[in-house]
Parts: structure tokens; C-alpha cells; sequence
């Protein structure tokens, strides 16, 4: 074998390991990028199979609402309605803590009780603001009963008729209480940190709506189930009567003497004073005086030298 071909021969051996080598490498890229598609799909599966039940549990609840929604609306029509009753009365009475004590104790025989109370009082006059519940079918038997006792000055009953708000707020109480049940159950089905934190979030939220929902409900049921009547009771006044006495009422002597005294010195108080007043006016205005005076002097004494010629 010449040299030639021995070289030749080395060459293709070389090209042949380096092929090999390069195939060795290419492979294992190959097989970490397999590994590293395969957790990326892994974690994608568990992130769409959180997105999946979450969308499903969001879809099962609007359908339930949808559904709930459409029996309540149906159902509606022989649902009990819901009525808030409000009466405030203004009332006068020659004794108002006795026709207030009267009013109470029907009250309570018709189921009623006192909310809030307050009276002041002095010796002339009373006046009672109170607060009263009373079962709503039972208000107007109330109200005749404190007008046949007293007299109403001002009344006002309203009604707020609220049937419907009240029966879409129980729909959505129902609705997120079996959401809330759907997402404890995705909860313990969770894995990692993030699915677990991010379900709580979600749990949370809604318990909190739940929390406000029910503490409306509870408010209604409590307004509708006792009206409210505020009370303003005030003490009719009486008409003054008329004096049918007549009373002595001429001086004393005594009185008279006193009187003519102080009548005495207030003329010669009145004259003493005058008289001060004068002498201080001449006294500021003297210099002026003093003036005139002079004047008065050279005129009079000018006129009596012209008829003294004259006469020579």
C-alpha cells in the first residue's frame, strides 16, 4: 500500500468519527429538548386543567343561575311580597305621658315592642320622642287606637315594596354558595403553590360577597317583619283663664310720701343742674363775652361823641 492511499484511507476514518460525533451531540440536544418540551407540556396541561375546571365551574354556575333565575321569576308571582312599613305620628295630649304609657301597653298586646325612648319635661310643658315596632298588620289598629287617645297633628305612612330586589339577592346568595362549594372542591384538588393561593383568592372573594348578601337579607327580613312608627308626643297647653279677682292695688302712704320725696328732689336737682350748666357755659365762653363787651363799649361810646357834636 503506497502512502498515498494510506493518508487517503486516515481522511475518511477522521470523516467518519467527526460524522459520528456530530450525530452523538445533535442527539443528546435532541433529547434534552424532549425533556424540556415535555415539563412545558406538563405544566401547560395543569395550567389549562385549572383554566378548565375553572371555566367549567363558572359555566355550571351561570346555568344554574340562569336556571335558578328563570324558577324564581316564575315562582315569583306566588312569592309573598316584601314590604317595608314606615308611619310617623305627631300627636298632642293634655297628659302625653299618660296617652305614651297607654299606646305602649297596646302595642304590646298586638305584638309590638319599644325600640328608643326619650322625654323632657319641665313644669309646664312634656314632650315624649319615641320609636315603636309593630307587626305590619297590625300598625293601622295601633294608629286608631293613639287617635281616639289623643290628637294627631301630622301623619305620614309609607311602604317600600321591595320583592324583587329581595328575591334576586336570595338567587345570587344560592348561586355563590354553590360556586364556593365548587371551588373547595377544586382546592383540594390543587397542586402547586400558585393553583392553591390563587383558588383561596377566589374563595375569599366570595365569601366576602356571601357575607355582604346575607347581612342584606338578614337587614330585610327585619324591616319587613316589623314596621316602625316614630312618635312625637308633646303637651297640649291650656288656655290662660280669665282673672275673675280684682285686686287692691292703690299706694300706701307710705308709697305716696316716697314718691312726693323723690318727685321734690328730682325738680331741685333739675334747677341746680341748670343752673351748673350756666355758670360753665358763661365760664367757656367769657373770652367771647369779654369781646363783645368791648365792641359794645366803642360802639356806644362813638355814638354818644356824635350827638355830643351835634349839639355844639
Amino acid at each position: 500500500m503506497t502512502i498515498q492511499r494510506k493518508f487517503t484511507l486516515i481522511f475518511i476514518m477522521f470523516c467518519i468519527l467527526f460524522v459520528i460525533a456530530a450525530c452523538d451531540s445533535n442527539g443528546g440536544d435532541m433529547g434534552e429538548n424532549a425533556v424540556s418540551e415535555d415539563m412545558t407540556a406538563e405544566s401547560n396541561e395543569n395550567n389549562m386543567g385549572i383554566q378548565d375546571a375553572d371555566n367549567e365551574a363558572t359555566d355550571e354556575t351561570n346555568n344554574e343561575n340562569l336556571e335558578t333565575g328563570t324558577s324564581k321569576r316564575a315562582a315569583d308571582t306566588s312569592a309573598e311580597r316584601k314590604v317595608i312599613k314606615n308611619a310617623a305620628l305627631e300627636i298632642e295630649s293634655p297628659d302625653a305621658a299618660k296617652l305614651y304609657g297607654e299606646m305602649k301597653k297596646r302595642g304590646s298586646e298586638l305584638g309590638g315592642y319599644e325600640f328608643s325612648y326619650t322625654m323632657s319635661n319641665d313644669e309646664s310643658f312634656t314632650l315624649i320622642q319615641a320609636t315603636y315596632k309593630i307587626p305590619p298588620d297590625n300598625i293601622n289598629q295601633l294608629i286608631d287606637f293613639v287617635g281616639e287617645k289623643g290628637k294627631i297633628i301630622n301623619s305620614n305612612m309609607t311602604s317600600d315594596d321591595i320583592t324583587d330586589n329581595y328575591y334576586d339577592t336570595k338567587t345570587r346568595l344560592e348561586s355563590k354558595r354553590k360556586s364556593l362549594q365548587q371551588y373547595y372542591t377544586l382546592l383540594k384538588k390543587a397542586e402547586t403553590i400558585e393553583e392553591i393561593t390563587q383558588l383561596q383568592g377566589i374563595i375569599d372573594q366570595i365569601t366576602e360577597e356571601i357575607e355582604v348578601e346575607e347581612g342584606k337579607l338578614k337587614r330585610w327580613n327585619s324591616l319587613v317583619g316589623m314596621a316602625t312608627i316614630t312618635l312625637s308626643i308633646r303637651q297640649e297647653l291650656e288656655p290662660e283663664k280669665e282673672k275673675k279677682e280684682i285686686n287692691w292695688n292703690a299706694l300706701s302712704f307710705s308709697d305716696m310720701g316716697y314718691l312726693i320725696k323723690n318727685g321734690l328732689m328730682f325738680i331741685v336737682n333739675l334747677f341746680v343742674a341748670v343752673f351748673q350748666w350756666l355758670v360753665i357755659a358763661l365760664a367757656v365762653t367769657s373770652p367771647v363775652w369779654a369781646i363783645v363787651a368791648i365792641l359794645f363799649w366803642i360802639y356806644y361810646r362813638n355814638k354818644k361823641n356824635k350827638q355830643r357834636k351835634k349839639q355844639g
